[in-house]
């Protein structure tokens, strides 16, 4: 039996907060629809990602909550995601739709500094 892939992975959130610690590694956080399969509940989900499409190396339960942020994440870095479904047999759907996300470099230093006045 198989799960009916899941309909859409949206990025709701696509900026790290900002700070003053230039090397603070980036997050996101993801939001997807529901699998409409209704005969095998609970179904609980799994976010995948790579730097490379189509390509995960890692993952992250999610449990039954349609949303997740993943964190650490390397700045000046573009991710790859996509979820799937799994029913209570473990039994886990096709890969969703994927999206990607560029993570937000740090800033560049100021290349001119200069001494005004002084005394």
């Amino acid at each position: 039996m198989k799960l009916l892939a899941l309909t859409a992975l949206a990025l709701l959130l696509l900026a790290s907060p900002c700070s003053a610690q230039t090397n603070r590694n980036s997050w996101v956080q993801l939001a997807w629809t529901p699998s409409t399969t209704t005969n095998t509940s609970p179904i609980t989900y799994r976010v995948y990602w790579g730097v490379v499409s189509h390509t995960y190396t890692n993952y992250l339960s999610a449990g039954t909550n349609l949303t997740l942020n993943v964190t650490n994440l390397a700045r000046g870095s573009t991710y790859f995601f996509a979820a799937t479904a799994l029913d209570i047999y473990s039994l886990e759907s096709d890969f969703s739709s994927e999206v990607w996300w560029a993570s937000p470099t740090q800033p560049l230093p100021p290349t001119i500094l200069r001494i005004i006045t002084g005394n």
